[in-house]
């Protein structure tokens, strides 16, 4: 082959990349893979690949929450399929308990049990969550701002905000499932779609498009419902904007409260499906008011290693961590920058007047949730404002989520996106552009040190070390054919976390099954332990506490001291 003939080769090749490069540069989808690319090598850069490995399991195994995450799933796989679908007898035998009650993502839960017997013996997905979760909140981030703007560079940059979001990333690997603030960004998107259509067309009996409308309220709440259910008030929250959007606008209330069915029907569905209806858990919990959003929440770091440019603050109590709400130095600049260019606006009072029914709607859902959110003690810095009395039933109904200071995500993503609008609307192209770079560099230096931290973290190869030193004992017991399930006789929020995890963990990888477990809610399983001392079967071993050995004198069995 001459050298002409190679060269032209390398040139036609050269040139047919070309073509596809820039076939993908400007197409539709390229701001959203652009984004979604980006945001899988963030998350790379904060937490490694390791946690990516499926086989990897040891990092889950810190006696945290994500062991409860991670045994919870061994526990409802190991489960045969029953309906409803989400239930198990493996953790709290013999009744059967839902994967909802251990925060194990029952939408990844559901769908990797369906491959269960090719997958190894020991198996997680929730780095694989996790890369989805950054993944998803920078594609649905990028999609609500392309409503209002066609410039690509303008949708990026305001996507890969939202993907270092400070209160996404303080719930990832914490509280994983927590972690998918995506379905809250879907929740805005269908907001302001519903404010597009509504503004830019013609207000119409278009049936086809309400139906869509229908469909995408359902879908969300069948999202939350198989999340966390905490996503399900929070998603609540924001339809209740925008039915009142629909209302304002319309006219036609049947139209909002198809809207609101439509929503609630999908969630109760999906939360029968798997069990949420059927488990023996409690509803109401103490704590109301305790794990609540501070006022100085969105400026608040409330750890140092939170923020390289703000200092922390005050809270009031030990438990207001659970309304960490601090938005990042970008984001907050985005906030103030907002300010000004709405006020460049040449005549803002027509401005406003045009606009009234959106911005009427957005505060309705900023104060529904800062209403939830501060819970009925209100508090700033370390002082309490005032106290308001709830009733009794609305005080039980709300205690089922107790973690208020949660609910205020809604009005960090709220101000982030409305910021962002404001910008891209209102300022010059370039200007707009300008200031979302300047923001996105100053969210990534402002993160630098949490990220960094999180990477030594994770990055690095853990090794499990178990707190059951008796090894040859346990492993004598798990490997008993004759035995085939291990009974606590205190619950499992009595026992040394360590120890009662290592038990669980060797009983579910060996097929047997536990009496209780730690869930998401209380859940009462005397009976059955009573029942269980009274009929000793010969299959069970009974783990008693050291300070209960009393207890040991009422009942006729060979009884062994280890750990």
């Amino acid at each position: 082959m001459t050298k002409e003939k190679t060269y032209n080769i390398i040139k036609c090749r050269f040139m047919s990349v070309k073509a596809f490069l820039c076939m993908i540069y400007n197409s539709k989808a390229f701001p959203y893979v652009a984004v979604a690319i980006l945001a899988a090598v963030f998350f790379i850069q904060v937490y490694g690949v390791r946690v990516l490995n499926p086989a990897y399991v040891d990092w889950l195994l810190n006696g945290d929450d994500t062991t409860q995450h991670y045994i919870g799933w061994c526990g409802y796989r190991n489960g045969n399929w029953t309906f409803p679908i989400g239930n198990t007898d493996q953790l709290m035998y013999p009744y059967e308990t839902s994967v909802i009650f251990t925060d194990s993502i029952p939408l990844f839960a559901v769908f990797f049990k369906l491959f269960s017997p090719i997958l190894p013996k020991e198996f997680q997905y929730f780095g694989i969550w996790g890369i989805f979760c950054f993944c998803m909140q920078g594609i649905i981030g990028a999609k609500i701002i392309s409503r209002f703007t066609k410039c690509g560079y303008s949708i990026i940059l305001c996507g890969l905000l939202f993907v270092m979001s400070p209160v996404m990333i303080h719930r990832m690997f914490g509280h994983t499932a927590l972690a998918g603030h995506w379905i809250l960004l879907l929740t805005l998107d269908n907001f302001f779609r519903e404010y597009k259509l509504l503004m830019e067309q013609e207000p119409t009996n278009d049936i086809t498009r309400d139906r869509k409308t229908y469909l995408r309220w359902a879908l969300t709440g069948a999202l939350c419902s198989s999340t966390h259910i905490y996503f399900i008030p929070m998603c609540g929250i924001i339809l209740v904007g925008s039915m009142l959007f629909s209302i304002l606008t319309e006219k036609k209330p049947r139209k909002a409260l198809t809207m609101l069915i439509s929503y609630i029907m999908a969630c109760l569905l999906v939360i029968w499906v798997l069990g949420g209806f059927g488990s023996k858990s409690g509803t109401g919990v103490p704590g109301l008011g305790e794990l609540s959003f501070n006022l100085n929440g969105l400026y608040n770091p409330q750890e140092w290693f939170w923020s390289k440019y703000l200092k922390t603050y005050e809270l009031y109590g030990d438990f207001q961590y659970e309304g960490f709400a601090y938005m990042g130095i970008g984001c907050l600049f985005m906030c103030v920058c907002a300010i000004p260019v709405l006020m460049s606006v040449e005549n803002v009072k027509h401005f406003i007047v045009r606009q009234w029914k959106l911005i009427i709607s957005i505060l309705a859902v900023l104060f529904i949730t800062f209403v939830f959110a501060a819970s009925p003690v209100v508090t700033f810095y370390n002082n309490v404002l005032f106290r308001y009395h709830v009733p009794g039933l609305i005080l039980d109904l709300w205690s089922i989520f107790r973690s208020t200071g949660r609910f205020v995500w809604i009005i960090v993503y709220m101000l982030e996106v409305c910021s962002c609008i404001v910008i891209i609307r209102i300022a010059k192209k370039r200007m707009a552009i300008v200031f979302l770079t300047i923001a996105v560099l100053l969210q990534y230096q402002d993160l630098k040190i949490v990220c960094y931290m999180k990477n030594v973290q994770f990055s690095e190869r853990m090794t499990h070390e178990s707190q059951l030193r008796n090894v040859n004992f346990w492993e004598t017991i798990a490997d008993d054919k004759q035995i085939d399930e291990i009974v606590f006789t205190r619950g499992f929020y009595e026992m040394d976390h360590g120890k009662a995890y290592d038990i669980a963990r060797l009983a579910l990888n060996k097929d047997k099954t536990i009496n209780c477990f730690y869930f998401a809610r209380y859940m009462d399983n005397s009976e059955a332990l009573e029942k269980a001392l009274r009929e000793l079967d010969e299959t069970d071993i009974f783990i008693f506490r050291l300070e209960d050995n009393a207890m040991c004198l009422d009942y006729d069995m060979n009884y062994y001291f280890f750990d």
